[in-house]
């Protein structure tokens, strides 16, 4: 709320009021992708070997808040409706589970994960590209 009075004439005070909504956002530590029990960080050797047919694929966040929501992309294409939640390493992790089924059409596409944030990264964290 601000006030303020005017002092010069007859006195009075005006007041105007602004409502605005803070969201407090705590970005993930960290976001890596996990497969066959190899862990994929973004500092580390960054090349999968998939297997044609049916991979599953996990997206884990280190923290975060509030809770983000996980996405995967092959190459451009967003698999996001396709994963499930899934058992993190930490009690602060969020994972989720894809199946993708890997054809000879996919190689040389790269996987990412990406947390997206709520009320931040969009309405349903699934309209943007990977990174």
């Amino acid at each position: 709320t601000i006030q303020r009075e005017v002092t010069e004439g007859r006195p009075r005070t005006l007041t105007e009021s602004v409502d605005i909504e803070l969201v407090m956002v705590e970005m993930p530590s960290e976001v890596y992708l996990k497969y066959d029990g190899k862990e994929f960080r973004e500092n580390s050797e960054n090349k999968l070997n998939l297997k044609i047919g049916l991979n599953t694929v996990q997206c884990i966040a280190e923290g975060g808040s509030p809770e983000p929501m996980m996405n995967l992309f092959v190459g451009q294409n967003n698999m996001s409706d396709e994963g499930r939640t899934c058992r993190g390493p930490g009690r602060d992790s969020q994972c989720v589970q894809f199946e993708v089924n890997v054809g000879t059409e996919m190689s040389k596409e790269s996987l990412s994960c990406v947390a997206k944030m709520p009320d931040v990264d969009g309405d349903d964290g699934k309209e943007d590209s990977g990174k």
